[in-house]
């Protein structure tokens, strides 16, 4: 990992992305989890669900929940 603000997901999402031949932008529904906040975070962004420093604002302006609406 390049620095402290950077997860595995980032290769491990390109990877999964590619095999299932699919973009962040075509997934409906993601389930991230981590003992530690930030590391959720930096999931959603590292993912592609937000742009990079974005993910406390993104959750912050439209928050996750069962029915929906965090894009």
């Amino acid at each position: 990992m390049p620095d402290l603000t950077t997860t595995g997901a980032v290769m491990s999402g390109a990877r999964a992305y590619a095999q299932a031949g699919v973009t962040a932008r075509q997934i409906d529904v993601v389930q991230v989890y981590d003992a530690f906040t930030i590391n959720t975070l930096l999931f959603l962004e590292d993912l592609g669900f937000c742009a990079k420093g974005e993910g406390g604002p993104s959750s912050k302006a439209a928050p996750s929940r069962p029915a929906g609406g965090w894009r």
